[in-house]
């Protein structure tokens, strides 16, 4: 007796119109989806892998599956194939991937076995879910819970502090008519809470920049007269000398208070870590202004550079200082809300520059 087999109305069997079906739904998946032999070469490739790796099919297919996992991660690569060989199934594991244009992707996997007829692994299928956004907005949600707690800190200190800065201003209209350790004790007492204040005042400040719980008035500012009223308001220390090469008909699109803020704490940094000469220019690129504040002393390490702009981190120059590390940070924050950008550079011969671009008036 003839064996019998279920066929479609064109008279196929059905198990071929159940296999077009599957690669239709495997080629308009949005995951990338692929498959490797047991010697990790790639045996399929999908159009989201294409899309998400950056590989064609005809690229990627018949090349060790090493092509798409950075130098650091090679070593996770033969632990999950180890395990699909032994029959396991790795579900949604979070990972990166790299690209081919060098560019990492953050993704999470599924890696299956693939069987032959007789039920031997033969392979495995990987899906790939690009989850780049998702980290992106979950790094945002927990950025925005951490300056919500610092904002809620630092305005329940700001009371109390207040108090006590009234209570030691007014022991000091007494100074004199005290001991001379109940003097220094209120000496520091005064010290200590300018120093408490000067930080909620930076976390507050962080707090309205990383929020964006502050207004920017954009108007057209001479830049000069930011720039003097800026040196006019800050206490010049002694042996610190400062040029202001900046031209009065220079202007810029900026909140005046906010370009004074930005201002205040860079020249502040070059009085306090700087040598004995700053300069203060400006180049007007009609559309563009790039702004300069230079010192010439040490200028900063080069561990330090990566987390400048960073909340509380202050290089080793900075000790003794006071600083709350929070100074780079805000202004990094402020001139972005300007539309603008800010970076460091070594100055020639020695020194530090700090450059930031503000939108001009052409």
């Amino acid at each position: 007796m003839a064996e019998s087999h279920e066929q479609d109305r064109l008279g196929r069997p059905a198990f071929a119109d159940a296999e077009e079906r599957l690669a239709a739904i495997v080629e308009s998946s949005d995951d990338a989806i692929y498959s490797k032999d047991s010697e990790a070469i790639i045996t399929s490739w999908n159009h989201s892998a294409e899309r998400i790796y950056g590989y064609t099919a005809e690229e990627a297919i018949g090349r060790d599956v090493k092509i798409l996992i950075p130098d650091d991660h090679r070593g996770e690569e033969r632990v999950i194939l180890g395990r699909i060989l032994d029959g396991e199934r790795i579900e949604h594991y979070e990972t990166e991937r790299v690209r081919k244009d060098g560019q990492r992707v953050a993704v999470s996997l599924t890696v299956s076995p693939l069987r032959s007829a007789d039920g031997t692994i033969i392979g495995a299928s990987v899906v790939g879910r690009d989850v780049s956004q998702r980290l992106e907005l979950d790094t945002m949600r927990e950025e925005l819970g951490r300056t919500e707690f610092v904002n809620l800190v630092a305005h329940e200190l700001k009371n109390p502090l207040t108090t006590i800065s009234g209570a030691s201003q007014l022991l000091q209209m007494d100074l004199d008519q005290l001991p001379e350790r109940s003097r220094k004790a209120v000496e520091l007492l005064v010290r200590q809470t300018e120093r408490a204040q000067t930080l909620i005042r930076d976390l507050l400040d962080l707090s309205r920049v990383r929020s964006a719980r502050f207004s920017i008035e954009m108007k057209k500012q001479c830049l000069r007269n930011v720039v003097d009223e800026t040196l006019a308001v800050l206490v010049r220390p002694e042996g610190k000398n400062v040029e202001v090469s900046v031209d009065e008909a220079v202007e810029v699109m900026a909140d005046a208070i906010r370009l004074q803020q930005v201002l205040t704490n860079l020249i502040s940094n070059a009085y306090k870590y700087g040598g004995a000469n700053i300069k203060i220019d400006a180049e007007d690129k009609g559309s563009t202004v790039a702004i300069c504040v230079e010192d010439d002393g040490p200028g900063l390490p080069e561990d330090y550079l990566q987390h400048l702009f960073e909340p509380f981190q202050r290089a080793s120059t900075a000790i003794g200082h006071g600083g709350s590390g929070l100074g780079l940070a805000i202004t990094k924050g402020l001139v972005e809300a300007h539309n603008g950008t800010i970076r460091y550079e070594h100055a020639d011969p020695i020194g530090a520059r700090f450059l930031f671009v503000l939108e001009g008036c052409d």
